[in-house]
């Protein structure tokens, strides 16, 4: 497998992860934390901070010959 193709593999699984900690924040338990809170749950944010990591090594891989 070249780097490209491991590039848009960790894009696209990062872009995953950010749509899945979206869906999570959305959850009955998630409102119910950030209510009391104010912000999003622990697993939307682990989601969230994981995705955009792997997205960033994507995207940058992607663009560095």
């Amino acid at each position: 497998m070249g780097k490209k193709q491991l590039s848009i593999i960790l894009l696209v699984v990062g872009l995953a992860l950010i749509v899945w900690g979206y869906n999570v924040s959305g959850g009955f338990e998630s409102q119910l934390s950030s209510a009391f809170s104010g912000r999003p749950s622990n697993e939307a944010l682990i989601f969230y901070v994981a995705g955009g990591i792997l997205a960033m090594i994507g995207v940058v891989g992607l663009v560095k010959k």
